[in-house]
């Protein structure tokens, strides 16, 4: 008889192997993706996110791609030798690299194991990228947005604080962008890339049960609309606001705004 692969099915594994240092969240209701935060860390302090999900009675366990970050943007010389780092630390933690994702395939028996190396490789990974990359590398397009958002809401005299640490239901630390101290108001700016929603989505779900924080998902469109997809993912956990329309909301974050 086949066991069914449930975020609660997974978590227990992940305890059997891990103690008490994994939380696990579903993406969404009619999405089959689980999602892993464990207790290792990515060199800005962010926790390292494996994501599980179940295929044909075979289990997937990836990053995503999630430790490459901006280093899969780089020049055609500079994605070559990323993708020879990540296959060297990919064979040693024998797990799987192909097209930016480190991954590995399991039956739920050994789910704990896979989960351990795949998230073990990610963070070993995206710390030797760190460590390799020249210092006038370009931003991403993440952090270009987070550097206007932040000048921003400076500019209108919201108390802002930038790379804010709080603490998850599970006990995770993780670091809020933006934070609002005054209306304790966590606020994340989205460019839309898939692997930052997907871990924002598992970064408020983890922190929504700790506190009565306020969620807001900034998402980025001033070039161009995202994605619904990210839109109606990023609802279920917080409040989706549009950046066009900062001159509109921005209000709510100060100390005489609503909340």
């Amino acid at each position: 008889m086949a066991t069914e692969t449930t975020a609660s099915a997974v978590r227990s594994r992940l305890l059997d192997y891990l103690a008490e240092d994994v939380e696990c969240e579903v993406l969404a209701s009619d999405d089959s993706r689980i999602g892993c935060v464990t207790p290792l860390l990515y060199g800005d302090g962010d926790a390292v996110v494996v994501w599980v999900r179940e295929s044909g009675g075979v289990i997937e366990v990836t990053d995503y791609g999630e430790s490459l970050g901006d280093a899969a943007g780089g020049a055609k010389k500079e994605r070559k030798q990323s993708d020879d780092l990540a296959r060297e630390v990919a064979f040693s933690a024998g797990v799987h690299y192909f097209e930016g994702r480190l991954s590995s395939e399991c039956q739920l028996g050994e789910l704990g194991e896979h989960v351990w190396r795949v998230a073990s490789a990610s963070a070993l990974l995206a710390q030797t990228l760190t460590l390799s990359r020249p210092k006038s590398r370009k931003e991403s397009d993440e952090n270009e947005f987070v550097k206007i958002v932040e000048t921003t809401m400076r500019s209108r005299h919201v108390p802002v604080e930038k790379e804010h640490r709080l603490v998850g239901d599970s006990g995770h630390k993780h670091k809020a962008t933006l934070y609002v101290p005054i209306t304790e108001s966590v606020i994340e700016p989205v460019a839309g890339h898939w692997n930052s929603v997907a871990s924002l989505y598992t970064k408020f779900g983890d922190l929504s049960r700790a506190n009565g924080y306020n969620f807001y998902s900034l998402v980025d469109d001033r070039t161009q609309q995202p994605d619904e997809d990210v839109g109606n993912l990023l609802i279920q956990v917080s409040t989706v606001l549009p950046w066009s329309a900062h001159d509109d909301w921005l209000s709510r974050f100060s100390s005489s705004g609503d909340t």
